[in-house]
């Protein structure tokens, strides 16, 4: 048809839609097949008594939201958003307004309200600052433990805005490391944010970078979170352990060491019994996980002793454990469980 200056659109939605939910629809150029116009908007099904519709299918931050009620309606609107929660009371009239917190991120804010003993829903957009992430990468995939991974991220913003930036690394243990935070003054378009998160010494291996975004004077308020994966070089002294959990006076006196290091490397190491050095030299980690052992000094007395390890490796990086031994006395048994396995 021709185009006109202004000009409505009418469709319908077909009789087999479940509504409450998000509808799709665009305008293309006919012969090419580009879109001129791509939006969104929320539908839902009429209540048995009372429907609640916003007066707009979006909104932007710091907004007055009108919400217009069919039926007679007396009680609460709960108001839920990613950042921001509210509750409304509705008295009896046909609409209700309540104004938004200035900062806010984008994404849908739902409504909640109680119509002839069910729960009804609704929802509009929140058209906040839009902020992408659109890559992240190291300078280098392998990051030797001590060092800082130099981290390039590139974000596209709809706008200036002030973000702070934290985070953590979080290990195969899901063990999380905290990375220190910075602001940002981000610039409308594309910009590369670069900055140095500290490796410590105590983890090792494939590690997860995550970031977030979040508004600078409100940090509540997320925007966009990121994350990366890169390997961390270090070797790590997992455990301190004897064969069956015990030694005897008459054993070989033998403990265990469990290694994890990502590469092979020379590390010097020294054991200490209850607090004095037993013995100490390097020892051979092949890449990988691996299980090297050393030997206890005789004539240990009965009971249980602490043992400490420490192994240093490149510039006076170190990593250790501790464990709690349990020396058996003359005339001790050792008891044995059988295992079975399904």
């Amino acid at each position: 048809m021709q185009a006109l200056a202004s000009q409505q659109l009418i469709f319908d939605l077909p009789a087999d839609f479940s509504g409450n939910g998000l509808l799709f629809y665009g305008v293309y150029e006919a012969t090419s097949g580009q879109g001129l116009y791509l939006n969104t908007r929320w539908v839902q099904p009429a209540g048995e008594s009372i429907t609640v519709v916003p007066g707009a299918p979006a909104y932007q931050p710091g907004d007055t939201v009108t919400l217009n009620i069919s039926g007679s309606y007396q009680g609460k609107l709960i108001i839920e958003g990613a950042d921001f929660a509210a509750t409304v009371d509705v008295p009896g009239q046909s609409s209700v307004d309540f104004v938004l917190p200035a900062v806010l991120s984008s994404g849908p804010v739902r409504i909640s309200y109680e119509d002839g003993g069910f729960q009804r829903t609704t929802r509009f957009d929140v058209k906040g600052p839009q902020v992408t992430v659109a890559g992240m990468k190291t300078a280098h995939p392998v990051i030797a433990a001590g060092a800082g991974a130099v981290v390039e991220a590139r974000i596209i913003s709809d706008r200036a805005l002030d973000v702070a930036v934290t985070g953590h690394v979080l290990d195969g243990n899901n063990f999380a490391f905290p990375v220190p935070g910075a602001t940002h003054s981000l610039v409308a378009g594309e910009q590369t944010l670069t900055m140095t998160v500290p490796i410590g010494t105590t983890t090792s291996g494939s590690v997860r970078l995550e970031l977030a975004l979040a508004d600078a004077a409100q940090p509540d308020v997320v925007y966009v979170e990121a994350h990366r994966y890169f390997t961390i070089d270090a070797p790590v002294l997992q455990a301190i352990r004897t064969a069956d959990g015990q030694v005897a006076m008459t054993d070989p006196r033998e403990i265990l060491l469990d290694w994890y290091s990502p590469s092979p490397r020379t590390v010097n190491v020294r054991v200490w019994l209850d607090g004095a050095p037993v013995s100490s030299g390097s020892v051979e980690l092949t890449g990988g996980f691996q299980t090297t052992s050393t030997l206890l000094p005789p004539g240990l007395p009965a009971g249980s002793h602490a043992v400490y390890a420490e192994a240093e490796w490149g510039d006076g990086l170190t990593t250790h454990a501790t464990s709690i031994i349990n020396v058996l006395g003359v005339g001790d048994w050792r008891l044995f469980l059988p295992l079975n396995m399904r």
